[in-house]
């Protein structure tokens, strides 16, 4: 004789209307660990500032150091959620356990991871932020302090830290916000590093103090000290032991000034004569540093024009160099920066 099998566990789906929303998001191995550890990082969601439209293609989930791109992934098949229910009996026996399903996803969110690079964040960090020139003029756009900054960056906040530190950007505190130097006002703040080494008899090939790395920062010049030191950390290397020195990773200063001061030549121009462009990189080295200078570290970064006769560079900067500038006080009188930002507003 057939017996009914009453093993197993009763299931109930809830009407379509009564069903709750939720979007299932699949963890790559990498965040799943770090996420179960002992210390797990702090996530954050991010996307990048443009119409609500737009806003799902640029999702992202960030570490404190790394991105990953969220992508939505649909399938044909029937998922759901579910949650324990008792079910109800009419007698006087215990309710079974069952089991309820509350929502049904066809899609759900996959992380990609993004590699690290400061690269990365450089372009939304150049649109955002105003170009700061050696004249004292910068680009007439709101300011923005860098808090403000890395959130509406869709990348993790160490690789938009990268980005900002690469480009010698600086903070200032009046007025409050971040600029990115023009090429000129970067090679101006350089040689005033290389001017103050020399007047103190410091070789900057070599380890320096962290003393002195303190004093070649001439607070004297007419241009915000955040600048020089800002370039003084883009070309340092970074010294995480704590020790007592402190040195300059020569090949990413020779290459930091090499495109700086292309940046700075091709300003309005597009292109400048190659040769006088590489005369003038290697003048502004240290002597031991000038035979190390080639276009094989700009690798990437310029165009050669006019048979090779000059050089330009490469995917433009144009927009940030020739963007209008807020009027400043005229060259030759010697006035605090700040005073020089005070004047520009009043005159917007």
């Amino acid at each position: 004789m057939s017996t009914q099998d009453e093993s197993g566990i009763a299931f109930s789906l809830l009407p379509e209307e009564g069903q709750q929303h939720f979007r299932l998001l699949e963890l790559p191995p990498e965040l799943l660990s770090l996420l179960t550890s002992d210390s797990p990082p702090i996530l954050q969601f991010k996307s990048q500032d443009g119409p609500p439209s737009d806003a799902g293609n640029n999702a992202v989930i960030c570490t404190n150091v790394k991105t990953f791109n969220l992508r939505q992934v649909n399938t044909s098949n029937s998922v759901y959620l579910t949650q324990p229910k008792d079910v109800n009996v009419n007698d006087d026996r215990p309710s079974p356990p069952g089991l309820q399903a509350i929502a049904e996803s066809d899609s759900t969110l996959e992380l990609l991871p993004v590699p690290p690079h400061p690269n990365n964040a450089k372009s939304q960090i150049r649109a955002m932020l105003p170009t700061y020139s050696s004249t004292g003029h910068y680009q007439a756009k709101e300011l923005t302090a860098k808090e403000q900054l890395f959130a509406n960056i869709p990348f993790s906040e160490g690789e938009c830290q990268a980005a900002f530190d690469y480009m010698a950007c600086f903070q200032t505190e009046n007025p409050m916000g971040c600029f990115v130097p023009s090429g000129q006002a970067k090679v101006q703040a350089w040689k005033s590093i290389t001017q103050e080494a020399a007047a103190q008899d410091l070789d900057l090939t070599s380890a320096l103090s962290v003393p002195q790395a303190i004093d070649i920062i001439d607070t004297t010049v007419d241009w915000p000290t955040a600048l020089t030191k800002a370039v003084q950390y883009a070309i340092f290397i970074p010294n995480p032991l704590g020790t007592s020195a402190v040195t300059i990773d020569e090949i990413h200063c020779i290459t930091f000034v090499g495109l700086s001061q292309l940046e700075a030549s091709t300003q309005g121009l597009g292109a400048t004569g190659k040769a006088g462009f590489m005369a003038a990189w290697r003048d502004l080295l240290p002597e031991k540093w000038r035979s190390k200078v080639s276009l094989e570290l700009l690798r990437n970064q310029y165009v050669l024009e006019n048979d090779g006769r000059d050089i330009a560079l490469a995917g433009s900067t144009a927009e940030a160099r020739s963007a209008p500038g807020m009027a400043v006080p005229a060259a030759g009188t010697k006035r605090k920066w700040h005073d020089k930002f005070r004047a520009s507003k009043k005159t917007t």
